[in-house]
């Protein structure tokens, strides 16, 4: 174990533990504490690499560390409900590690190969540009609230599932292809979709909230659960839309659509309207002539053939040169 205490001196003065150790790397098998008070001063790795099932516990409120490294077979690893963070890298290539039940910051890139549980707490990515890869979309891998801080582009280069998703002003986020989201979605930032999924999957009530046109339009779309999606701004899919059974959408005041819309659950238009538009063609299917699932106004732009294949009702209705 590495224990950066507090107490009294032999000269009865009470004083924290200071651990100096430059850019050398340090290899720990067993447990990490540092008090509230102590310091570790470090911009190498740490590696964590016990390989017993005795779950070894991590306390690192007081100082970050610089980079940050799990890579222990059959290991695990928890930092219990204090906050941690590091400065540089984050990687996990053997062992289980749980996250903080609080808030974990990582400000370097992030790498998951083996198990993260999130333990119901915060992710802040709060470098510059930063990669965020691996395995992202289990129930053993994922995320449960994920912020994206600080400044760049953070590329998310494989298939992750988060609860909570914000992107803050001065970010650019890359999507992957498959990104799911079972909580509130707000983006200050740049959405950039890379022609991906976003799934929007809950039983419990989702806002969708900020940017989501132009330079932050999604691509596909696609709504699942019970829970209602409510947009509380403009948004647009560059590509298709697809509300699936018992899925209860409640639309923005504008709505673009550049793909095929389908229908399956429930859709409220209120007094909005959305407009179909593309230079390809257009499908628009599902269920569309109830009061629950009609349009309040629709205008069909782009050169694209427009083909309702079901009944469907509206309030106005526009067909553009």
């Amino acid at each position: 174990d590495l224990r950066l205490a507090t107490g009294l001196r032999q000269d009865g003065v009470s004083a924290s533990s200071t651990l100096q150790m430059g850019a050398n790397a340090l290899t720990l098998a067993g447990n990490w504490f540092a008090s509230s008070s102590a310091a570790f001063f470090h911009s190498g790795t740490v590696t964590l690499n016990s390989t017993s099932t005795q779950q070894k516990l991590i306390t690192a409120t007081s100082s970050p560390f610089s980079i940050l490294t799990f890579n222990g077979v059959g290991g695990s690893f928890s930092f219990g409900a204090g906050t941690a963070s590091t400065t540089g890298a984050f990687t996990i290539t053997n062992g289980t590690v749980t996250a903080p039940s609080t808030v974990l910051s990582i400000g370097g890139n992030f790498t998951q190969n083996s198990s993260f549980t999130d333990n119901g707490g915060r992710v802040l990515f709060d470098g510059a540009s930063q990669t965020i890869a691996g395995t992202m979309n289990t129930g053993t891998t994922d995320f449960a609230e994920v912020q994206l801080l600080g400044s760049g582009t953070k590329t998310l280069s494989n298939n992750a599932s988060t609860t909570a998703f914000t992107i803050q002003s001065g970010v650019t986020m890359a999507a992957p292809f498959q990104l799911t989201v079972a909580g509130n979605y707000a983006n200050s930032g740049t959405f950039s979709h890379n022609q991906g999924t976003v799934f929007f999957d809950s039983s419990s009530a989702q806002g969708l909230s900020g940017n989501m046109i132009g330079t932050s339009a999604f691509a596909t779309t696609s709504f699942y659960g019970s829970g209602t999606k409510t947009f509380s701004a403009a948004a647009s899919s560059t590509n298709h839309f697809t509300i699936n059974t018992n899925a209860p959408v409640v639309a923005p005041t504008l709505l673009t659509v550049g793909g095929n819309y389908t229908q399956s659950g429930t859709f409220d238009a209120g007094s909005g309207t959305v407009y179909f538009s593309s230079s390809t063609n257009q499908t628009m299917a599902g269920t569309m002539n109830t009061g629950a699932t009609d349009f309040a106004n629709v205008e069909f732009l782009g050169s694209g053939t427009k083909t309702l294949s079901t009944a469907a009702s509206t309030t106005a209705f526009t067909i553009a040169s």
